[in-house]
């Protein structure tokens, strides 16, 4: 009887670069309002989305430069096919 393993990867990267976006895209929709109509609450929900965009633009970066790095170690060959096994264990 044959084994066979079966593997998977989460790349949190993905959900953070996303989260980014879906905040970006909320806040221009606030700063795109008729000022006159921007209120004290819906300016503490525009900086709540512009801190989020920050916050998960930082998480994508640090958990990109992680996800390389735990590639080059032990990921999918596919990935980092063009880095020698030198580049890999430096």
């Amino acid at each position: 009887m044959e084994k066979f393993e079966v593997s998977g990867r989460f790349y949190a990267s993905i959900q953070h670069i996303q989260s980014a976006a879906l905040f970006a895209r909320h806040a221009h929709i606030i700063e795109a309002d008729d000022i006159s109509e921007v209120n004290g609450e819906r300016l503490a929900e525009q900086r709540a989305y512009v801190t989020g965009t920050i916050f998960t633009s930082i998480a994508f970066l640090e958990a990109t430069i992680n996800e390389f790095f735990d590639d080059a170690a032990d990921g999918p060959e596919e990935y980092l096919k063009a880095m020698s096994n030198e580049e890999k264990a430096n």
